[in-house]
């Protein structure tokens, strides 16, 4: 039995996927920019990590997505980061902000698959979690001009930002004890925590 509408998949080739995705995303923009109503919906997206291709492809459009006005909402996965070992701000910048972006950590995740939803009607999906993070997988689904996907998506991706928390540390600002203060206060040297190190270091004379 035949399937009614598109299902949305396309085959293309890994080296292509990036190009495809920019172009997908950049024909959303173009639409906002020229429509007589104003969206101002906010772009969400769900990734592994910012090296995810689908966040690069974002940062990539950063001064179209400014342009616009628009905001980008996006929830890390933390697979990369504190619990599962790693760092969750790296790569942090442009359109991405700490008070836009959130970690989430549910080790579920590992069987989800990347989202971004550009507006009320444009989706994409693919990239299983569990692979490398700045490589492709072969799973793709675009859904454009689809208002019901776009929908569901949202709601999908708001449960997730509910349940996430703010980043603690962006790439880029100044380092200091505060900011520093989950890491330096569990890690020990000569049997002195890291903050003791400095605080000891700094009244020297």
């Amino acid at each position: 039995m035949r399937a009614k509408s598109p299902s949305g998949c396309r085959v293309v080739k890994k080296d292509e996927k990036g190009a495809v995705l920019r172009a997908f995303v950049m024909r959303s923009l173009e639409a906002r920019r020229d429509t007589a109503v104003t969206d101002r919906s906010p772009i969400c997206l769900v990734v592994r990590s910012f090296e995810s291709p689908a966040a690069r492809v974002l940062a990539s459009l950063a001064d179209e997505i400014a342009a616009l006005g628009l905001e980008v909402r996006t929830v890390i996965s933390a697979i990369d980061s504190g619990d599962f070992g790693g760092d969750v701000a790296v790569g942090l910048g442009a359109p991405f902000t700490a008070a836009s972006t959130r970690i989430i950590r549910d080790a579920r995740l590992y069987d989800a698959h990347e989202q971004l939803i550009v507006d009320d009607k444009t989706t994409w999906i693919g990239d299983c979690m569990r692979r490398e993070p700045a490589k492709t997988d072969s799973y793709e689904r675009f859904a454009e001009n689809c208002p019901a996907t776009a929908k569901w998506s949202r709601q999908s991706f708001t449960s997730l930002w509910n349940a996430g928390r703010p980043t603690s540390l962006v790439v880029g600002a100044p380092l200091s004890i505060v900011t520093m203060a989950p890491a330096i206060d569990t890690i020990t040297l000569h049997g002195q925590t890291v903050r003791e190190a400095i605080l000891t270091s700094a009244t020297r004379h």
